[in-house]
């Protein structure tokens, strides 16, 4: 069941930016599971594409389109918690604009979904959460966390917490790549004029290039093995 308490417009928004960034974002060549989950996606049968877009994922990690396509599909069928997860899967796996700008407004709708269903003071709950997509798993029915609640919030946590370090390792890698250029133009014996006429020791910009270049392949691997452990908590 398509979730309910999702307004129409941000339904809407969604729908759009996901055939926007197909186009926007440049993204690599698609697996044949990715084509037939976006295919599935646009024609609105939204179990199938899940599946589709599932696979697609595990075949290709850091395919930002199939973490992208399920987070809306997820979204859709009110797996709202799961939803969250790919649109940040999304945003660590490109670096480009458009795709981070449209993960951040997906993210927006995210909370803005969770403060509609927040419980009201004194324990009385949004009306519009009856009946939602996933029997109502996003909607608490009581001010205090049932078992079941406390247990995914247990398994959302471990999974936060393999994605923070996730990310925190490759925030170092990052810096001790500009700290290994900056090393390296000041024990350089390589003489560049520069724009202004002024000559000084230096390192090609190839070289740099390859410095920042191989810190994001070993990010990348980092967060494609981190999501891979994140999936694992069930």
């Amino acid at each position: 069941m398509r979730i309910k308490n999702l307004p129409r417009l941000a339904r809407l928004t969604i729908a759009a930016s996901a055939l926007l960034l197909a186009t926007t974002a440049g993204a690599a060549q698609a697996s044949e599971s990715l084509d037939q989950g976006m295919k599935l996606y646009k024609e609105k049968k939204y179990q199938e594409a899940k599946t589709a877009l599932e696979q697609a994922a595990r075949e290709e990690p850091n395919s930002w389109q199939a973490h992208f396509y399920l987070g809306h599909t997820l979204m859709t069928l009110g797996r709202v918690k799961e939803a969250k997860h790919e649109y940040e899967v999304c945003k660590h796996v490109s670096n480009h604009p458009a795709v981070q700008a449209h993960c951040d407004k997906a993210l927006s709708q995210v909370e803005a979904y969770y403060a509609k269903v927040k419980p009201q003071t004194g324990g009385a709950t949004a009306s519009s959460t009856t009946g939602t997509a996933g029997e109502g798993e996003e909607a608490a029915a009581d001010a205090e966390p049932t078992p079941e609640d406390k247990r995914k919030a247990e398994v959302q946590a471990k999974k936060d917490k393999v994605m923070q370090e996730a990310r925190d390792q490759c925030t170092k890698i990052r810096q001790d790549a500009e700290t290994q250029i900056r090393n390296e133009k000041a024990g350089s014996n390589q003489h560049f004029r520069y724009s202004d006429g002024s000559i000084g020791t230096d390192i090609s910009d190839e070289r740099e290039a390859e410095i920042r270049g191989a810190a994001e392949e070993k990010c990348k691997r980092i967060m494609s093995a981190a999501d891979a452990r994140a999936r694992g908590y069930r």
